[in-house]
């Protein structure tokens, strides 16, 4: 999987937990594509739908911040997806990632001379 080796430097650790939370992912993106599309849609289309989804979500990783950020295995993200999903739509940050990083500012501020 390019997404992990794209973040951690090598592929994606593969096994029965983490297909079954892809077949997860993979039936809740299809119930969101059937609310948005309708329930008429063909099932070329579903596919196309659930795969720009799941393109959408790795490709806007960097949107994602804090806890989720670091969450990268699938049953993470399965567990997740409806945080990241609102991280990734509101692309704001929430008071507790927003503290972390005033927090680390000040710490890179401080003089010690």
């Amino acid at each position: 999987m390019n997404f992990c080796l794209k973040r951690i430097g090598v592929g994606a650790k593969m096994d029965g937990l983490q297909g079954k939370s892809m077949k997860n992912i993979i039936s809740f993106l299809s119930i969101q594509v059937k609310n948005k599309k309708g329930e008429s849609i063909s099932e070329e289309d579903m596919n196309v739908g659930i795969v720009s989804a799941w393109e959408y979500i790795l490709t806007n990783w960097e949107l994602v911040k804090g806890y989720y950020a670091e969450q990268i295995k699938l049953n993470q993200i399965n567990a997740n997806l409806p945080n990241i999903l609102m991280q990734l739509k509101t692309n704001k940050s929430n008071p507790r990632d927003a503290k972390y990083s005033t927090i680390q500012n000040e710490i890179g501020n401080i003089s010690f001379e």
